[in-house]
């Protein structure tokens, strides 16, 4: 990317920051995600009156939006310049992520703030969109897609989850049929990276790799162990598990964005 691309994919990360939470207060305010009606209780904090239900599990989002700033902010300082990364290397790439890092906040916000089934959807979509891109551009990268492929692809795994959203299967562990694609598109984007550096042979700095999978396995353990009714749970508390979750979620999105600009050629 030239500098006035890079320039760009700050400029626009903002500014989706700002529009994002504007829409997300206006439509709080109005009421736009419904009636309150419990979505989301099953995650221990303690319902509030107000505007924000679950202060910790709303206000630990902060973190996506964070990340897709300090994300956008590497590049634009055009630091990394000399590695071969996509996301780093091409404008579309680079803006697809910083800017859906971003909504990932608002998205997740929705339900904990409003606590109502549409919010609820915002939620699961933040979640959805994580598993499609990281999938699509790990496929990218081991087939060397054409940019409409990788959109192909992205298209077609946000309709798979979408479909299992729509579902709404129970599923032991995971709960429903949303978070088991959730799940299942992260595990076969692990795989193919795994791939892509033992049998591409294609150069990253593995150690954010490593560190990104671990706070995922935390935070999908602290997810687990820190529900409503659980040993662990503590609905007064304003240190929250769910709350953690948010926020090692983000920083795992963060590590791996530190992975995929590290990427180098072919030994």
């Amino acid at each position: 990317m030239n500098l006035k691309e890079r320039k760009l994919v700050l400029i626009s990360t903002i500014l989706t920051t700002i529009v994002s939470l504007f829409v997300f207060f206006l439509a709080l305010k109005g009421q736009w995600f419904g009636e309150f009606n419990g979505a989301g209780d099953v995650f221990c904090e303690k319902t509030h009156d107000g505007l924000i239900k679950q202060p910790a599990n709303t206000w630990s989002n902060l973190m996506f939006i964070i990340g897709g700033l300090l994300s956008a902010w590497v590049i634009y300082r055009g630091k990394f310049q000399s590695f071969d990364s996509p996301i780093y290397n091409q404008f579309f790439y680079g803006v697809f992520f910083c800017n859906f890092f971003v909504l990932l906040g608002p998205g997740s916000m929705a339900m904990h703030a409003s606590m109502t089934n549409i919010g609820g959807f915002f939620d699961m979509l933040s979640m959805y969109l994580i598993c499609s891109f990281t999938f699509a551009y790990s496929i990218l990268r081991y087939f060397k897609l054409q940019k409409s492929g990788f959109l192909l692809l992205f298209l077609v795994n946000m309709s798979i989850c979408l479909t299992a959203h729509f579902l709404k299967f129970d599923v032991p562990l995971v709960h429903f049929s949303g978070n088991l694609a959730f799940a299942t598109f992260l595990i076969l984007m692990g795989i193919t990276e795994i791939l892509i550096i033992y049998k591409k042979k294609i150069r990253h700095d593995q150690s954010y790799a490593w560190a990104a999978l671990i706070c995922i396995l935390l935070s999908f353990t602290i997810w687990n162990l820190t529900q409503t009714g659980s040993s662990l749970c503590d609905p007064s508390s304003i240190i929250q598990g769910h709350a953690i979750w948010h926020i090692l979620d983000a920083l795992a999105l963060g590590l791996l964005f530190r992975y995929y600009i590290s990427q180098k050629r072919k030994l």
